[in-house]
């Protein structure tokens, strides 16, 4: 039987909840992807974002758009939600938010440019709600115990924490947040790790809320401790959906534009 946390066990330190120091919202770009809702980084400076009905897209470091993995060839890739690399950035892991499932493919260089393998699915990760449409929104690799895992955001009902080993996908362990910090956190919607600190850098898309957490990780999430949180300014094309850093450390959002161009956003510390 999986270890579960206990609520008990987790403390709670709410700082300067409505201001996230030395950082600040510095660029907004509209980009040609009608429903982003993920986004992960490359070394090269660029990025891969997932359209939640039509794949997976390459930005160019001048945030023009290229589809590298259409849904229309691999009809699998449907609801996508999340998307992640691996921490030699040689694989692409995606979120299907239809039953949690994993999706695998590789990066590729060629003469014409980045390519993805032909996906394959992995797995879904062990479902904790009955409620549709509320799953794992968000995905992120974090090491533990020296191997990769996958670290996952459930929406809601539960709002919860999960990490799953790769590639089994068996479910480590789960925490569910406390309302004190979900209450922050309405309609979670993604996650990154801050790999200077290993802070997680949750995302809210109903409140428009970035939430920085420091978290004891092992084979339990221990404590969750509220190290601040942002509002993200503007008048948003769209809820906020993705999160994650760029290779120069910077925090990126995107946007679901719904139908019309998503919003590309930069912050800096």
């Amino acid at each position: 039987m999986k270890k579960l946390l206990n609520l008990a066990a987790i403390t709670l330190l709410i700082w300067n909840a409505g201001v996230f120091p030395a950082i600040a919202q510095t660029f907004s770009q509209n980009i040609n992807i009608p429903e982003a809702s993920a986004i992960t980084s490359l070394s090269d400076g660029s990025f891969l974002v997932v359209d939640d009905d039509e794949g997976v897209y390459h930005l160019n470091q001048k945030l023009e758009e290229k589809m590298v993995l259409s849904s229309n060839e691999f009809n699998f890739l449907d609801e996508l939600e999340g998307i992640c690399l691996s921490v030699d950035q040689k694989t692409v892991y995606l979120l299907s938010e239809d039953g949690g499932r994993i999706i695998k493919t590789q990066l590729k260089q060629s003469k014409d440019g980045l390519k993805l393998s032909s996906p394959e699915v992995l797995g879904s990760l062990a479902s904790i709600s009955n409620t549709r449409n509320k799953g794992y929104e968000g995905i992120t690799t974090i090491i533990l115990n020296g191997k990769e895992h996958l670290l996952a955001v459930h929406q809601e009902k539960p709002t919860a924490l999960a990490i799953f080993s790769l590639p089994e996908l068996d479910r480590i362990t789960m925490c569910k947040i406390p309302d004190e910090i979900s209450e922050l956190l309405d309609n979670l919607s993604d996650v990154t790790v801050d790999q200077r600190n290993g802070h997680l850098l949750l995302l809210s898309g109903k409140s428009g809320r970035i939430v920085e957490l420091q978290a004891k990780i092992g084979k339990d999430i221990e404590e969750l401790e509220v190290v601040s949180s942002i509002k993200i300014k503007g008048n948003l094309n769209g809820k906020p959906e993705g999160i994650c850093f760029d290779s120069e450390e910077k925090l990126v959002v995107v946007t679901d534009g719904g139908g019309d161009p998503s919003d590309f956003i930069r912050f800096k510390r």
